[in-house]
């Protein structure tokens, strides 16, 4: 696997946690109570949104250098960090036809949605933290 960083920037949020957005990643955002978990979070986000990205045979765009990422009008950054991520392999994706419960399906749809994934990606990592002993 190769491993890449992309610029994340962390700002607080009103009810004194942290937002965090991906400026090179339309809709790769997370947050946390604190920077700790604020940086677990990107870290999880930032996977999801790659795998699904890579699941779909989408190109990885570059990363931003960290000096030259801009946060954004009315943005109070507390933090630009960079954020590392293990690429995958570059396998082709296999489609599958698998049953589930109509209300299930809902829910898994507005969770991926909500992580900036797909339903795909979001089974994967799903399928990997069972395999990895991390349900």
């Amino acid at each position: 696997m190769n491993r890449r960083h992309y610029p994340a920037v962390f700002e607080r949020a009103a009810d004194g946690g942290l937002g965090v957005f991906f400026p090179d990643l339309p809709g790769c955002t997370s947050g946390g109570r604190d920077m700790a978990e604020a940086m677990d979070n990107a870290e999880e986000a930032l996977a999801l949104w790659v795998e699904s990205a890579t699941a779909d045979g989408e190109d990885l765009p570059k990363a931003t250098p960290l000096e030259k990422v801009k946060p954004g009008r009315g943005v109070k950054a507390a933090a630009i960090q960079l954020v590392g991520v293990d690429i995958p392999r570059s396998e082709p994706a296999v489609k599958i036809a698998i049953s589930m419960d109509a209300a299930l399906l809902r829910r898994l749809d507005a969770a991926a949605t909500k992580r900036g994934a797909t339903r795909s990606g979001l089974l994967a990592e799903g399928a990997r933290r069972v395999l990895a002993g991390r349900s």
